[in-house]
Order: C-alpha cells, then sequence, then structure tokens
C-alpha cells in the first residue's frame, strides 16, 4: 500500500493554482454565486479552472487596484463578480474605472466594508457591499447595516456560522450570504425527519445492504422510477461520454460496473431532495469525490469507503436529523462511522483534508505533507462531477 497517495503527476499537480469555491446564497438559499479563494494571491490578472464555476454561476473574484486598471479587462462580465477590499488607496483615476466597468455590465462589490475609521471613497461607487461578521461581531455587523443600506445596493454578509444567524441577518435585510450555516443545521426536540427524507434514508440504507450485489442493485434503482430516469440521463450525458446510448439500468451495470452505479445512485438520491440547498448537495457531493480519488491508488474498497464517508458526512444538515440516529438507522461499518465523527483512520483522514482544503483552511496541520496542488486537482474533479448530478 502506498504510504502517500497522489492522484496526479507531481509537475502537473503543482502547476495548478491552489483553489476553493465557497457558495454564495440568496435569502431563498439559492445559490447565486461562488467566491474564489486562493492559497496565494497574485499580482498578475486574476486566473482560475474554469471546472469550479462550470458557466452556471458566476465567480466572485478578489482583484486589486492594479488588475482593474488594466483596460480592456480580461474578463466576462456575466462570470465574474469583482472584489475590491475596502480601505486601501483610492484615487480619482480608479473611481472612474470602477464607473466604467458597471457601465460595461460588471458588479463591483466592496468588501470588507465597515468598522472602519473614516469615510470609504469607493461605497457610492458600487452596487453591492460586504460585511464580515466575524471581523465585525454581530451587533456592529447589524449597525453597519443600517449605516451602509441604500435602495439598489445588494448587502452580504459573510462567516455566517448557523442558521440561527442566518434567520436574523436575512430579517435585518441582508440580500446574500457566506458562512457554513447551511451545514450545521438547528434539531428541536421532538421535531421527525420530513417524510421525503425518511425515504431517502431507507433507500441509502437498501444501498449500502444490498448495493454490491448486481442483480440486487438493479431492482433497488428499478423500483424507482425517478431514480432510473435520472441516472439513465446521467450515464447518457456528456460527462460520461460513453460510446453508444445506454438503454437500462442493467446495461450501464454492466457497462459502469456495480461500484460506479452504486455511488451515483446514492448521489442521485440525495440530490433528488430537492428542498434542500443546492449548496449543501453540492458540497457532500464535492467531498465523496474528492475523498474517493484521494484514496484512488489505495484499492477500491479503500477508495468507496472514502466516497461513503465524505458523502454522508453532512447527512444530519441534508436529512434535518442527528447524525448519531442516522448512523444508528444506516447499515455502515464502525471505520465508516469512526471516520465520519473522529475523522479517524484512512477514510476519516482523507475526509479531514477534504474539509480543511473546501474551507481554505490550506495551511492547516491535517494537509502536511499532501501536495497542496493534487488535492487542488482532486477538488476540481469532483466540482465537475458533482455539477454535472446536481
Amino acid at each position: 500500500m502506498a504510504a502517500s497517495p497522489a492522484f496526479a503527476p507531481e509537475h502537473v499537480a503543482e502547476s495548478l493554482p491552489v483553489v476553493t469555491r465557497r457558495p454564495v446564497l440568496d435569502r431563498t438559499l439559492r445559490t447565486v454565486g461562488y467566491e474564489l479563494v486562493f492559497h496565494e494571491r497574485s499580482s498578475a490578472a486574476p486566473t482560475w479552472p474554469a471546472d469550479l464555476v462550470a458557466g452556471r454561476h458566476p465567480a466572485y473574484v478578489d482583484v486589486t487596484p492594479d488588475h482593474l486598471l488594466d483596460d480592456p479587462l480580461p474578463l466576462d462580465p456575466a462570470a465574474v463578480v469583482l472584489e475590491l477590499a475596502a480601505g486601501g488607496p483610492v484615487d480619482d483615476r480608479l473611481i472612474e474605472r470602477v464607473r466604467r466597468l458597471r457601465a460595461q455590465g460588471f458588479r463591483v462589490v466592496l468588501r470588507d466594508a465597515g468598522g472602519r475609521p473614516g469615510p470609504e471613497p469607493l461605497l457610492d461607487h458600487v452596487d453591492t457591499v460586504k460585511l464580515d461578521v466575524l471581523r465585525l461581531g454581530h451587533h456592529e455587523t447589524l449597525a453597519e447595516l443600517e449605516r451602509m443600506r441604500r435602495p439598489g445596493r445588494r448587502m452580504i454578509v459573510e462567516g455566517v456560522d448557523s442558521e440561527d444567524a442566518f434567520e436574523v441577518f436575512r430579517d435585518a435585510g441582508f440580500d446574500l450570504f457566506q458562512g457554513l450555516f447551511y451545514e450545521r443545521p438547528t434539531f428541536a426536540p421532538g421535531v421527525t425527519m420530513p417524510v421525503g427524507h425518511g425515504a431517502a434514508l431507507g433507500a441509502l440504507c437498501q444501498l449500502q445492504l444490498r448495493g454490491g450485489d448486481f442483480d440486487a442493485l438493479e431492482q433497488i434503482i428499478k423500483r424507482d422510477v425517478a431514480l432510473t430516469y435520472r441516472l439513465l440521463r446521467h450515464v447518457n450525458s456528456a460527462f460520461v461520454g460513453l460510446p453508444r446510448t445506454v438503454g437500462s439500468i442493467r446495461e450501464a451495470l454492466m457497462l459502469l460496473g456495480t461500484r460506479s452505479v452504486r455511488q451515483w445512485a446514492v448521489a442521485l438520491v440525495l440530490s433528488g431532495l430537492e428542498q434542500r440547498p443546492h449548496a449543501l448537495l453540492s458540497a457532500a457531493l464535492v467531498r465523496a469525490r474528492t475523498c474517493e480519488l484521494i484514496l484512488e491508488p489505495y484499492d477500491d474498497e479503500i477508495a468507496s469507503h472514502g466516497f461513503t464517508a465524505g458523502m454522508f458526512s453532512l447527512l444530519d444538515a441534508v436529512l434535518g436529523a442527528p447524525m448519531e440516529q442516522i448512523l444508528n438507522d444506516l447499515p455502515l461499518s464502525s471505520e465508516i462511522a469512526l471516520a465520519i465523527t473522529a475523522h479517524e483512520g484512512v477514510a476519516g483522514k482523507a475526509l479531514a483534508k477534504t474539509i480543511a482544503f473546501e474551507r481554505g483552511e490550506f495551511d492547516s496541520p491535517v494537509l502536511a505533507g499532501h501536495a497542496r496542488g493534487a488535492i487542488s486537482l482532486a477538488y476540481s474533479d469532483a466540482v465537475r462531477w458533482a455539477d454535472s448530478l446536481v
């Protein structure tokens, strides 16, 4: 068994930017964009792996005044939202440049606004203002919202870390939200799992118990018309790229193998819970695939454990029930359960690396000794895979 798995040639992986993405959600928890977070900021014009955006949502990119003064700006107004830091030097030339960029269709965010002495020269020239609750604190964030809010100006709050905090900031008038709150639901005593979510848990149990058997897996999928449709649609998509059209679950199993089809079925069961935030389902899928790729150099079973640990690590938020209850109901091995709850074992360590990377904790001790570029490559591949499903 290899001591330090790597899933790309070192010269390829290390030449790539180390970057993750953080969703930007609106008041209804719909994903409206992704902030791209790089390990190292560059003075060059911003670039990013296209897979992290996938064309559906604009990328919120951190730019400097020097970036903006490039003319013409080598970016697509429909594909990006420009974020400028507050507190920096501002002159008439920069203000005029921001005005012209907005006239060209660019959206400009003033980030790290609020809590600073003196006026913000750019405040009246941007269309969005971002406040960081972790920097300002809860009460000052609300006070700055009242001071900076204007008709037609959107307000973003980042660092929202609980569902209760989201509701407070939403009710106060913020328009857009960032943070881990959508991964951390609160459970009221005595509240039961929603009916559709309970059915999903039942399907997951069946896939865990019998999904390794060819005939049993075929029957599990065929009993669910929606799952059959979604799986066949995905198998026949350009992303999978099979040489011919697949017309049945049995044919898909024969071409792809039970392991791949079972993993897709698990992913599709969860992505079928359309009342859950897209960002949450996407995070579960990305975690699963990233963990699997990290462990792929070992063997199929270990890689499969990584996929399961990553996928199920957010089940409490996805299904709206405490993790302890879910793990008691799911037929999981103690190894996978400990990977999820304590990050123990090979799968647990892969999960810890994946979580640290997705949160932008690039210098975390859990990533020590593992090539960041290699994890970035796996993460980018996982984003592309997840976006093809959800």
